[in-house]
């Protein structure tokens, strides 16, 4: 090689480099403008929470004709903590005297661990929910002569268990914080949109001893008169939009997402056992509101996730999330809280 082509192929690769190390510095300058990271922070929050699973058995021939369980699962409050660039969360049952009454709603058991990761251009939902002891809560709809301050119609054999890991990509990450709704890890300083793509995996296993739909409106349900248990697990791909409107220090957003997937089923009716390919609707949404200053903060988030289960003659609706109001304040970071992972999250892309 001469010196000639050497100088040549030093000077394109020093404008190469330049080109790259000017567009990296635009990026965070694009992204400086639009939020606000405080890498040497950490904070903590009180919060006040309730998890969602509820379950709907809906007939294909008349939507009015549904059964709607949900659980008697009382709300918590506790503290959530986030360093190390990760978010924890501790909570508790609210006292006795808040609880729904059990002799009228019954017991649920229950597991349920809700979390997530939320990175610059990537975020994930991980969820595990095992609820046992249900209770239906249209009971007026289904039976002529009940009383709303007696005992509801309880299934105490009826158990739901729930796995969900969902992949979020953030299209326009130079100015959406994702992340700043949801964690208070950022703040978003002026208002932004980004299209998303949600990637899902999902399973929903049900079991009972008996039927699920009572034997008031069974015959309204065809051929799933008898449905007893089922296992339904799901792909799905749900494209949708996330915006944050900001005013100064208050901030209101909203993301949802719609899409569809393929789901292997298999479920009995009594003893005959089935199983099918199909295609089935996902919705997930989720929004958050607040008030958020350079230290303090305030506001209150829900999600929301449903997918749907088609049978023969009738249609399983299921929805897990939670809801959130919480009080917090930023920190100065000290001693072993100033590592972090952040940096690594994006050498990484998320």
């Amino acid at each position: 090689m001469t010196k000639t082509n050497l100088k040549i192929y030093l000077t394109l690769f020093g404008v190469f480099a330049s080109c790259l190390f000017a567009f990296a510095q635009n990026q965070d300058s694009v992204y400086n403008y639009y939020v606000q990271t405080f890498p040497n922070k950490f904070n903590m929050k009180l919060l006040g929470a309730n998890k969602i699973l509820s379950m709907d058995l809906i007939s294909n021939s008349d939507r009015s004709n549904r059964v709607n369980y949900i659980p008697n699962n009382q709300g918590m409050v506790g503290l959530g903590v986030y360093v190390f660039d990760i978010g924890f969360e501790m909570a508790l049952k609210v006292p006795d005297f808040l609880h729904k009454n059990e002799g009228q709603f019954g017991v649920t058991e229950f597991k349920d661990f809700q979390g997530n990761i939320y990175g610059r251009k990537w975020c994930f939902d991980v969820t595990y929910q095992k609820y046992h002891g249900f209770y239906i809560n249209n009971a007026d709809k289904i039976f002529p002569d009940f009383d709303s301050d007696g005992i509801y119609p309880l299934r105490r054999d009826l158990g739901i268990r729930k796995l969900i890991l969902n992949g979020i990509h953030i299209f326009n990450s130079d100015r959406y914080s994702f992340r700043a709704g949801y964690n208070q890890s950022e703040r978003q300083l002026r208002s932004a949109g980004s299209v998303l793509l949600i990637t899902s995996l999902n399973n929903t296993k049900i079991e009972s001893d008996s039927s699920l739909l009572p034997i008031e409106i069974g015959d309204r349900f065809g051929e799933d008169a008898n449905l007893v248990k089922g296992d339904f697990s799901a792909f799905s791909l749900l494209p949708g939009y996330g915006y944050t409107f900001v005013k100064k220090y208050f901030y209101c957003n909203v993301n949802a997402a719609v899409g569809a997937g393929l789901q292997y089923q298999e479920y009995y009716l009594d003893e005959d056992f089935k199983s099918d390919f199909v295609l089935e609707s996902k919705i997930n949404l989720r929004a958050s509101l607040g008030y958020d200053h350079e230290n303090f903060f305030f506001g209150a988030t829900a999600i929301y996730d449903n997918g749907s289960m088609r049978l023969e003659d009738a249609r399983i609706s299921s929805s897990t999330g939670n809801y959130k109001f919480f009080i917090g304040y930023r920190f100065n970071e000290f001693g072993l809280l100033k590592h972090s992972i952040r940096d690594q999250l994006e050498k990484i892309g998320l």
